[in-house]
């Protein structure tokens, strides 16, 4: 089950991040900043994603 996780995570990226990118075009003032924080944020959750999930289940049982 672990090894197919990212394939969830992924999905839910590009999900944001296409809503990002129609808050900027939405948003021209806001947007370029709300971009970057939230590819920040994408970024950041793939990277520890994984490494919690598996951490959750672990404790779970």
């Amino acid at each position: 089950m672990i090894r197919f996780t990212w394939m969830g995570l992924i999905s839910q990226a590009g999900v944001t991040l296409g809503l990002s990118l129609l808050v900027a075009r939405e948003i021209p003032g806001v947007g370029d900043v709300f971009v970057a924080v939230t590819t920040a944020v994408i970024i950041v959750h793939l990277l520890l994603g994984p490494v919690l999930l598996k951490v959750a289940l672990v404790r779970a049982g």
